[in-house]
């Protein structure tokens, strides 16, 4: 499993300040439609705050550059990588407040073959055995301190 920090992200100039999710329903909030960040809005500030549902990250910065929204509700290291590929500057923008703190991993239907399940799970366990999945932890969590220094 690897680590998924869902925050609310702002432009650092604009300088919000959020402390509670209710003080989203104050803003113009970004969101992918049906996206975690989007159920995490519905759940936790819901109400009248003016929320735009689009369909895309690519998107969802495009409106945050453009000011279009005050703020978005996104996985930060995600958005850091759509961010860098629309040609943006990540430092510019921050999390200034975590909704959710989880673990991403894979889910698989409930009448997938256990034959594959066991394959898949023998395949993993070796991977962690010999050291790669934490060489690829190790490497994606030091190039997240390098976007963030």
């Amino acid at each position: 499993a690897m680590p998924s920090v869902i925050s609310v992200i702002a432009p650092k100039k604009s300088k919000i300040v959020i402390r509670t999710p209710s003080d989203l329903k104050k803003l113009t909030v970004g969101v992918v439609l049906n996206d975690i960040g989007d159920q995490l809005v519905r759940k936790l500030a819901p109400g009248k705050g003016a929320v735009r549902r689009i369909d895309s990250a690519e998107h969802l910065f495009a409106l945050l550059r453009s000011g279009k929204v005050d703020v978005v509700v996104y996985s930060v290291d995600v958005f850091n990588n759509t961010i860098k590929k629309a040609g943006g500057d990540p430092k510019r923008y921050e999390g200034v407040h975590v909704l959710n703190k989880g673990q991403m991993g894979y889910a698989f239907h409930i009448s997938t073959d256990s034959a594959v399940l066991a394959y898949l799970q023998r395949a993993i366990d070796e991977l962690r055995v010999d050291g790669t999945i934490e060489k690829i932890i190790t490497g994606y969590s030091n190039q997240r301190e390098n976007r963030q220094n």
